[in-house]
């Protein structure tokens, strides 16, 4: 997680009024604990997501079906569309009776200032958590910066998936997604860079 402040929550005074709230806290940081997180973004186009977790540029964006994707997760998992706010989330002595619930509200809850992200969580119990339907990949898009070795070993392995493919390129100040249509040769690229 990259924000900071993420985990924490603001236990109401009705919670830290009750006589075992030591044990409720400590069974709250275990349920977060206990959980893996995968993070996703509405959005595809956003600069600060591509110089923060696409190796500035030089990574990729995988798109999906969202509910395929979804729909072929295990029961236990939970998706959570992250909230961002100016406070911690509050939580109360009826939420912490679930301490699953109150983590999954306390892992979906970011500072206001990560909002750009447009973030979804998928949340499941840490461990090895399967997902073999590749089929909800539909798409693929190269950053500017991407090793032209990189775009092609990645066409290369996904090339019987049906997944289309997009080359970003640096048009004055805008970011452009062409498609690339992957039996057809590539221009070749100069220099790294836009």
């Amino acid at each position: 997680m990259n924000d900071a402040m993420e985990g924490f929550y603001d236990p109401t005074e009705g919670l830290r009024g009750t006589e075992d709230f030591k044990r409720v806290v400590r069974r709250i940081y275990d349920a977060k604990s206990d959980h893996g997180i995968a993070c996703f973004s509405e959005t595809n186009a956003n600069e600060l997501m591509w110089a923060h977790y696409a190796d500035n540029y030089a990574g990729i964006c995988v798109q999906y079906k969202t509910q395929a994707l979804i729909d072929g997760l295990p029961r236990d998992v939970r998706v959570a569309r992250v909230a961002y706010g100016d406070s911690p989330p509050p939580i109360g002595p009826d939420e912490a009776l679930n301490s699953r619930n109150s983590a999954i509200k306390i892992l979906s809850h970011k500072k206001a200032n990560w909002s750009y992200e447009r973030e979804w969580r998928v949340m499941g119990r840490v461990g090895q958590n399967s997902y073999d339907d590749e089929r909800v990949v539909t798409a693929i898009y190269f950053g500017s910066r991407i090793d032209p070795q990189h775009r092609s070993q990645i066409i290369q392995q996904l090339d019987e998936l049906r997944v289309e493919f997009f080359e970003m390129s640096v048009e004055g100040y805008k970011h452009v997604f062409r498609a690339i249509n992957p039996d057809q040769p590539r221009r070749r690229r100069g220099a790294r860079g836009a």
